[in-house]
């Protein structure tokens, strides 16, 4: 209940929240203020929009204050608060984006440069469920990331469903194995 959710974290529910997360390392900082920079941009066109920057609590972030943009070093449950997100901005990590792509939330990732796992593996594995949003962080201008994170907001979620039957497959595999086994097979 997405509603419920947003009412008991304390967002109105004549606002729109963003969620940006970098997972804490100093090595997110300069896209934290990349996305901060896009922010006005963003404000303009959704007067009602809220941007949550997850900084992590060793990346210090000085950025001038704008209305509507918060700077936390630390969210509690933060996947709940990108279960109730209009919109995540978030680093290619595989773990946040499947639970984006389950979740059915708009997102765009940010993969680091040069990280396989999230430059090929994450990719591969959101490409499969029709949900690559990656931005490469080099080339977007803050203007080009608040057109980018704008109409992934406003734009309809239509990934394909994250399977949850992966333990009882997994399950029958192993039994299938073990009865081939136990028949001298």
């Amino acid at each position: 209940d997405t509603e419920r959710l947003r009412a008991r974290l304390g967002y109105r529910p004549d606002e729109r929240v963003a969620i940006a997360s970098v997972g804490g390392t100093g090595v997110g900082g300069p896209l934290l203020h990349r996305i901060a920079q896009a922010f006005p941009r963003m404000k303009r066109e959704v007067p009602q929009l809220r941007l949550i920057l997850v900084a992590g609590p060793r990346l210090p972030l000085d950025l001038p204050s704008i209305d509507g943009l918060e700077v936390r070093p630390y969210v509690h449950n933060l996947f709940e608060h990108l279960a109730c997100s209009d919109l995540a901005l978030v680093q290619g990590g595989l773990s946040t984006c499947m639970e984006l792509v389950a979740l059915q939330r708009p997102f765009l990732s940010f993969p680091l440069r040069n990280h396989f796992e999230q430059c090929v593996h994450v990719r591969r594995r959101l490409a499969n469920y029709e949900a690559d949003q990656t931005v490469d962080y080099r080339e977007v201008t803050p203007e080009a990331l608040a057109e980018r994170a704008l109409a992934a907001m406003h734009a309809p979620v239509r990934y394909r469903p994250v399977e949850t039957d992966g333990a009882a497959r997994a399950a029958r595999r192993i039994a299938e194995v073990l009865d081939n086994r136990g028949r001298g097979g």
